[in-house]
């Protein structure tokens, strides 16, 4: 892209897309919530609150806010890559940004209050409000909060449910054994299962290998299936006893592996 545009308009470029992010761009990286930073009514109030601020450049206070706001846009966004990173990164100037509306929104109760009675001001700017929370409570509970929040490839996905499944059931001290495949979750690329459960010693069982569990003879080890290997759990598992059902694992209504406790005899 530099080789087409000069540097300046590149930069340009970079601005263009961190306000983007506070406006319209989705907030998909990490969080996958199909909303920018700011809703319609709050956009239009930032932009009211901006242009007051601006007008009051010279003293401490407008200082302030645009040195947090654009200091805040020129160090997390343009002077960061990737360019999906922006909404977590301007994380940070959040709190500018509420302030910045609130700014609009005060504005506009002095002009009301010259106009209508302070009843009426009231249950207009009490409307406003109304209209902003709702919209808002649905974005960052539903849409956010309880989101599983993982990276974009089902590889790590998968990870990280059976590195937390294997530490929230209490599993110590025994060998786990990823029935996966190179291109899937295995052992050793992702660290989740370590970090999470360093008790645990992790090994791979890939499509070619040949199923040899006599290393383990007579401990009790874990199988850790993913969903199109437990095919093979018959031929995997002959010879082996079966110490309890097999257990799914599943995060977000969604399965992304099997376990199995068996003792090799």
């Amino acid at each position: 892209m530099l080789n087409q545009i000069s540097v300046i308009e590149f930069v340009l470029y970079l601005y263009q897309m961190a306000f983007a992010a506070i406006f319209t761009t989705p907030f998909i990286d990490f969080y996958h919530a199909n909303v920018p930073i700011l809703d319609f009514v709050s956009a239009v109030l930032f932009g009211i609150g901006t242009v007051i601020v601006h007008f009051k450049i010279r003293t401490r206070r407008g200082m302030l806010v645009l040195g947090w706001f654009w200091g805040g846009i020129t160090a997390l966004a343009v002077f960061t890559l990737p360019i999906s990173s922006y909404h977590y990164r301007l994380f940070v100037i959040v709190p500018v940004l509420v302030l910045q509306i609130a700014i609009g929104l005060e504005w506009i109760w002095g002009r009301l209050e010259r106009r209508v009675p302070t009843r009426v001001a009231l249950a207009m700017i009490c409307v406003v409000v109304g209209i902003i929370a709702p919209i808002n409570t649905e974005i960052y509970v539903n849409r956010m909060a309880l989101l599983c929040r993982y990276g974009v490839d089902v590889q790590t996905q998968r990870a990280g449910a059976a590195a937390c499944f294997l530490k929230e059931h209490n599993i110590r001290d025994t060998e786990v054994i990823i029935v996966g495949q190179y291109n899937d979750m295995h052992a050793g690329t992702w660290k989740s299962f370590e970090y999470l459960n360093e008790s645990l010693r992790f090994s791979n069982s890939f499509p070619e290998d040949e199923y040899d569990f006599r290393p383990f003879k007579g401990k009790d080890i874990y199988l850790l299936y993913i969903p199109e290997r437990f095919f093979e759990r018959p031929v995997i598992e002959a010879g082996l006893k079966e110490l309890g059902e097999y257990e799914t694992i599943t995060m977000c209504g969604e399965i992304f592996g099997y376990m199995t406790h068996v003792r090799v005899n």
